[in-house]
């Protein structure tokens, strides 16, 4: 647990390996090289007190947790007693050491030192005995006015660390390579190196790439042994203020950092440095700018209630037995976070729901960087058989706020964690579809653009299609309707040679203009209904710009919201304007209706004038009320096929128009294979050859086929056919809109096209033209690209298809560990991988992937938290019906290593696979 002042409330919980400042290399002033500060005389106790109150304070100033003393030749204990108890009330762990000073002569040219660090618990009069032992003198090495003098060994150099190594087992690390006393000024590159090959040291300081080379130009030292030797960076102050703060002439602060997840244990300290790619940086540690979950907590009666963890930004690894918890931990986030799985199960829902219980919450926090040094943190919280819900803490982490977006919107595509639960991986293998999808989640942002324009563009010709059918349909009234007016017009040609249409005249323009009013009538109504929908739609846009606006967080939110305000203001006045057009429409109304009493009341004398004329006419004339209504009949009829002569030019322009549309598809569609053929082409790049990915161009022909099948079901075509209708006579892979160019040429073009007997080209033919609505379908059939996997298996290609099991989740596993912006989450990957493949392949890729995303996964291999490198890992037990932490640590824990080789079979295994690389714990 963090003692660290300046970490996040939930990090203090935090108990992985972590980046550590240490320094190994400090003097104090028990030497006479170290200046204390002015004023003050460390002979006087009250002075030696401050003295070693401000050698502490500059530890901690300096975010050094981890320390060693390193004074000439022995532990001074009057200082280092008195400073390590100082630096542990500031969490600060100062180990015992010492720098050996070996005499020249017997220790090159100009002699060497050579720094040692021992155990915390290492009792430190045994520490000096064993150094002055070296020694062929009687005489101490060193005395109370802070001089000292070198060690003039009984045997060589080499004999001597290798007796202390025997005692005591210490770190050895040496100092200034290239100063007085250091390996390369003592030594020549040969001599150099074959010190090193005799006593192996942990680390040797600025230690850089030139030095490495000149060293193993003498052939005297494996390349093993050199890169297991870590390059490290410490102060040697010869003043309080030069502890941490000393660069190089290049500027590189003097500054080393390990991966540690104990303080206190040497082994520790040895398993970082021998693995110094993963566990060592000097200069700076590396900072995690990617999205990532920091922490997960249950609370509730049900199983996992009390279970809490906080992640690592890197590796975190939950092991256990059977049923106690893994699978169940890693759902409940998936649950949280509200993420699709890719396979349903009703297993899935139910272990949720055991593991929550009723009223069973779940938290899940969240780091979202944003760029340009800003991280954001939510929490988002799910009460069982609830939505989740998010919350924003606020910068001093104290408080929150809720934020009205699921976890998917906070976080988008780009950032959501990618989730994969037992055997989720095995079925994207063997899905092709699935695999599609795979690809389009690894190109991220431009797929989705593109995908959603292909869902629009889907979309407006489905409207246009039925645009198309709603024309077509009315047109179909409108020979009726011209047979209709000409029918009319020729009664009303019958009362016109009778002289009745004259006689009539009144009667008739009083018929044409009441239609015309009835119908002018009618579009009051429907200005109406637009003014309504206007001022509610006006409303909708006023809530959701305020909405927006409370979601500006930055310095310039003033600026967001001065646009929200601008807004807001024109929808008011707009809000005013419409409220003023409905008062107007109002009156307008009643206008109308006192206009259209008007007219009736001006019909009376017409209407009586009328009447008196039909009087004089006699009965055994034509019906002069028959005329009336034809002439309403004529003037309605007459309007309705102006109506349709429009439709006829709007179906016209539509037809136009959905050719460029499925044009424009069928571009959208090429656009985003050429996105999956580059990243496809990627992809085989990063993977070294491992694994090849291609992608083929409407190569789906097993979907596609599908929905031919469904499209034409109930045609009565039989399967064969249908299927035919994929690849065409010139074996190119053909797609609906093919197939509807053809149909629409007729029988004998599809027959030709398509390699079909005439018999079953006119079937088709018949049935889709019987509904249009069906050639619309067919043209925007489109065979999905198929993406084509294959892996590297004994130094031959094999395709996805003929991969075992386990070799098919491989495969998919490399290349979602190519996708570094996403966490990933994975349950048990060794349920579908070769074992052999996890060792050769993917725990390489896990130790590349460090500090460049989060991966969380539970595992029953030990080959994962062990030669991975897992910063974290979570040990579970279940214990009467819920689920509890064992041990939690890194393997530089020893309760924590031996979880691993008491639960996980062969965890002995891994461990001794790992000291073939990286050398063997000490297990004292």
């Amino acid at each position: 647990m963090s003692t660290r002042n300046d970490v996040r409330p939930w990090e203090r919980d935090y108990e992985g390996a972590r980046w550590v400042r240490v320094d190994f290399h400090l003097h104090t002033p028990g030497v006479d090289s170290f200046r204390c500060p002015s004023g003050l005389d460390p002979r006087n106790e009250d002075h030696k007190s401050q003295i070693i109150r401000d050698y502490v304070n500059q530890l901690h100033a300096q975010g050094i947790e981890l320390a060693a003393i390193t004074d000439y030749n022995g532990i001074r204990k009057s200082w280092f007693i008195p400073i390590r108890e100082e630096a542990k009330k500031l969490g600060i762990v100062v180990l015992p050491g010492a720098e050996l000073d070996f005499c020249s002569g017997s220790a090159g040219k100009y002699g060497l030192h050579v720094l040692a660090l021992f155990d915390a618990e290492a009792d430190l009069d045994h520490i000096n005995r064993a150094i002055h032992q070296l020694d062929k003198s009687a005489r101490p090495l060193f005395t109370d006015d802070g001089s000292h003098r070198c060690i003039e060994p009984h045997d060589t150099v080499e004999k001597s660390i290798d007796k202390i190594h025997k005692e005591l087992s210490p770190i050895i690390v040496l100092p200034h390579p290239n100063d007085d006393k250091g390996l390369f000024k003592s030594y020549s590159a040969e001599g150099g190196a074959k010190l090193i090959r005799e006593i192996k040291p942990h680390a040797i300081e600025c230690f850089d790439e030139t030095d490495r080379q000149r060293l193993l130009s003498t052939g005297a030292v494996s390349k093993d042994l050199i890169d297991r030797i870590a390059c490290v960076e410490f102060s040697d102050p010869k003043a309080i203020e030069e502890i941490g703060t000393k660069s190089r002439q290049s500027g590189r602060l003097r500054a080393t950092y390990l991966k540690l997840s104990t303080l206190t244990d040497i082994d520790a300290i040895a398993l970082a440095l021998a693995d110094s790619q993963v566990m060592v940086r000097v200069d700076q540690a590396p900072e995690f700018r990617y999205t990532r979950l920091t922490a997960v907590e249950v609370e509730g009666g049900g199983f996992l209630g009390g279970v809490k963890v906080v992640w690592s930004p890197e590796l975190s690894t939950i092991i256990g037995g059977r049923g106690v918890g893994k699978s169940a931990l890693l759902e409940t986030i998936r649950y949280a976070l509200d993420i699709t799985p890719l396979t349903e199960t009703e297993y899935r829902s139910g272990l949720v729901k055991h593991c929550l219980g009723s009223g069973g919450k779940v938290s899940v926090w969240l780091e979202r960087h944003v760029g340009g040094g800003v991280c954001r943190v939510y929490r988002v919280g799910r009460i069982y058989g609830e939505r989740p819900r998010v919350y924003e803490l606020t910068r001093d982490y104290r408080s929150e706020a809720p934020v009205d977006l699921a976890p998917a919107d906070i976080l988008g595509d780009e950032e959501l964690p990618l989730f994969f639960g037992q055997r989720e991986i095995y079925s994207v293998a063997v899905d092709p579809v699935k695999r599609v999808k795979l690809i389009d989640s690894v190109i991220g942002k431009a797929a989705r653009e593109k995908q959603v324009e292909i869902r629009k563009r889907e979309e407006e010709l489905r409207k246009n299609a039925a645009e198309i059918l709603r024309l077509r349909r009315a047109l179909e009234k409108k020979e009726e309707r011209e047979k209709q007016l000409e029918a009319i017009r020729h009664e009303i040609d019958l009362y016109r040679r009778e002289g009745l249409v004259d006689k009539l005249r009144e009667m008739t323009l009083l018929s044409r203009d009441e239609e015309v009013l009835r119908l002018i009538l009618s579009h009051m109504e429907q200005i109406r209904d637009i003014l309504e929908s206007a001022e509610s739609e006006v409303e909708e846009h006023r809530r959701e710009v305020t909405r927006l606006s409370t979601q500006a967080n930055s310095s310039n939110k003033h600026i967001v919201q001065s646009a929200a305000r601008l807004v807001d203001s024109l929808g008011g006045e707009l809000k005013e304007l419409l409220s003023q057009a409905k008062t107007r429409l109002v009156a307008t109304q009643d206008e109308l209706a006192a206009i259209e009493k008007k007219w009736q009341d001006a019909r009376v004398p017409l209407d009586e004038a009328i009447r008196k004329v039909k009087q004089s006419l006699g009965r055994d004339t034509l019906d002069p009320d028959r005329l009336d209504w034809l002439t309403r009949e004529e003037a309605k009829v007459s309007e309705e096929l102006k109506v349709l002569v429009k439709a006829e030019q709007d179906l016209k322009a539509a037809e136009e128009r959905r050719k460029r549309m499925l044009d424009d598809l069928r571009d959208a569609r090429y656009g985003i294979f050429s996105l999956r053929s580059k990243e496809a082409e990627l992809l085989s790049q990063r993977l070294g050859g491992q694994v090849k990915v291609n992608v083929e161009y409407k190569g789906n022909a097993e979907e596609y086929r599908a929905r031919l099948a469904s499209l034409f079901s109930g045609s009565r075509v039989d399967r064969a056919t249908i299927e035919k209708l994929y690849l065409a006579k010139d074996m190119s892979p053909a797609d609906g809109y093919r197939v509807a160019e053809a149909v629409r040429k007729g029988a004998e073009e599809l027959a030709q096209q398509f390699d079909l007997t005439p018999t079953r080209a006119q079937q088709i033919v018949n049935w889709l033209r019987q509904d249009e609505s069906r050639l619309h379908e067919l043209e925007m059939l489109f065979p999905d690209d198929e993406i084509k996997i294959s892996m590297m298996v004994d130094g031959a290609a094999v395709p996805v298809e003929k991969l075992s099991d386990g070799q098919k989740a491989t495969a998919i596993l490399l290349i979602l560990l190519q996708q570094e912006d996403r966490p990933l989450v994975i349950d048990q990957p060794e349920d579908d991988l070769d074992n052999r493949f996890i060792y050769e392949r993917v725990v390489r890729i896990l130790r590349d992937q460090k500090c460049k995303r989060q991966i969380i996964a539970a595992t029953h291999n030990p080959n994962i938290p062990v030669l991975g490198d897992a910063e974290l890992i979570v040990a579970l037990t279940a214990t009467d019906g819920k689920c509890r932490i064992t041990d939690i640590g890194s393997i530089d824990r020893r309760n924590v290593r031996d979880a691993i080789k008491k639960i996980m079979e062969g965890g002995e295994d891994a461990f001794r696979l790992r000291a073939r690389k990286y050398g063997a714990l000490n297990e004292r």
